[in-house]
């Protein structure tokens, strides 16, 4: 082996050292990481006028067509979602 392939071949070693300890370098940040306690937090719903929404639902449950194929169960519980929407914020909180 002449002097400059014994060069070429000591940096590609070099290289493909590197690149291995770098990976392995990688792998163990990130399985550190996954260890690590993440904070944990929900989402919860704070209705602030809850008469309005009562209100809302009763409303919305006359309204809906008594003749139609859903059963009134299914009415009251989708008026009840819907006010959800239209009443409440989702606050993110941390327990």
């Amino acid at each position: 082996m002449t002097q400059k392939e014994e060069t070429i071949l000591f940096y590609v070693l070099m290289a493909v050292g590197t690149i291995i300890l770098f990976g392995m370098g990688k792998f163990a940040l990130d399985t550190t990481a996954e260890r690590k306690a993440q904070p944990n937090w929900t989402w919860n719903r704070i209705c602030k006028d809850n008469d309005k929404r009562a209100e809302f639902i009763i409303n919305c449950a006359k309204a809906a067509n008594p003749m139609s194929d859903e059963e009134g169960e299914d009415l009251v519980e989708q008026c009840q979602r819907t006010s959800y929407d239209l009443f409440c914020e989702e606050v993110k909180e941390y327990y």
